[in-house]
């Protein structure tokens, strides 16, 4: 049973399990569609994320870029259609940003609220979004 350490826990769910749901979400909570989607947003994100040899991560989910770019409209629509609490505000900007939508980006993240730590990401957010950077990014890494 030499695999035995590679396993997952059993209540992993990949992220083709994460897309088949999604697809079948009809009368599904606000909350879970968002999460479903802010999961195929993650697992997407992992392509920009490499080993410590600087090789990617085999195996990582790929979708077309037009179906991508629409998991993000969508929901960046339902987050502003949610609640204005700070983490959501800095989910809108990242995404605003990721979108190209620069300006807006900036506007969003310059409403955080201060409160000891949301501003920190909204910062460096808005920092990539003045450069009128699109691409994905470690925030907890000053790599740009």
């Amino acid at each position: 049973m030499s695999t035995w350490g590679t396993a997952r826990h059993v209540d992993y769910a990949g992220f083709d399990d994460v897309v088949h749901v999604l697809s079948r979400s009809k009368g599904v909570s606000f909350n879970w569609v968002l999460w479903l989607r802010k999961r195929i947003w993650w697992d997407l994100n992992d392509r920009y994320r490499r080993r410590a040899d600087g090789s990617p991560w085999p195996g990582l989910p790929n979708w077309p870029v037009a179906a991508e770019r629409k998991n993000m409209e969508v929901m960046l629509h339902m987050l502003q259609d949610g609640e204005a609490r700070p983490g959501c505000m800095i989910q809108q900007g990242e995404l605003l940003r990721l979108l190209g939508r620069f300006d807006e980006a900036i506007a969003v993240l310059r409403a955080v609220p201060v409160d000891g730590h949301s501003e920190v990401r909204a910062v460096k957010i808005e920092k990539l979004a003045r450069g009128c950077d699109s691409l994905v990014r470690e925030l907890s890494r000053p790599t740009w």
